[in-house]
């Protein structure tokens, strides 16, 4: 319905498109803030947020939408500067494996690589996994964290995760990091 809220029925093709990808791009922003924060998305936490958005950027031009829609990002409390802390664990697997899979299409499509985000995403047995880079053995870590509980804590963080095949992964182990780029 959000989607719909700034359209016009005469609106010309190239308004409604840009209108349907600014508010797209806004609900895509604004969701992936709040799964980095560990905030709900479900519909029950969200549609009185939404109906407020569908009432203010109903019928409006581009350029208005736009503005709209960027104010209310700029009213958000929590942002991804609001979580320095983002890691992965059993309730969100699943968000940081999309997001994995986002930013990798991201870097891949930059450098002139056609996307793969359907094949990141795809179930089954030749399904991507998030594997951390660490092999889970802080002993090896021992002069960069003093606990282990710290260095869990880092093998956790988006930083230290990234997405293998299935496949490809299970050949890998719990070797060192070092063992397996050497093995690539």
């Amino acid at each position: 319905m959000i989607l719909l809220a700034p359209l016009c029925p005469n609106d010309e093709k190239e308004a409604i498109d840009l209108k349907l990808r600014l508010t797209a791009r806004f609900i895509d922003i604004l969701l992936a803030w709040r799964l980095w924060n560990s905030r709900s998305v479900t519909y029950p936490t969200m549609h009185y947020a939404m109906f407020l958005v569908m009432r203010d950027i109903r019928r409006l031009d581009p350029q208005s939408l736009a503005r709209k829609l960027h104010e209310n990002l700029n009213r958000q409390k929590e942002t991804f500067d609001s979580n320095d802390r983002f890691r992965v664990h059993q309730q969100n697997r699943r968000h940081v494996h999309r997001l994995l899979a986002r930013l990798t299409d991201f870097v891949e499509t930059s450098s002139g690589r056609p996307s793969r985000y359907a094949e990141y995403v795809r179930e089954g047995k030749d399904r991507y996994e998030i594997e951390h880079i660490w092999a889970n053995d802080p002993d090896r870590h021992i002069d960069e964290f003093d606990h282990a509980y710290d260095f869990a804590e880092h093998r956790d963080q988006i930083g230290g995760l990234l997405l293998l095949p299935k496949s490809f992964n299970a050949s890998y182990g719990d070797h060192s990091c070092e063992k397996n780029l050497n093995n690539i």
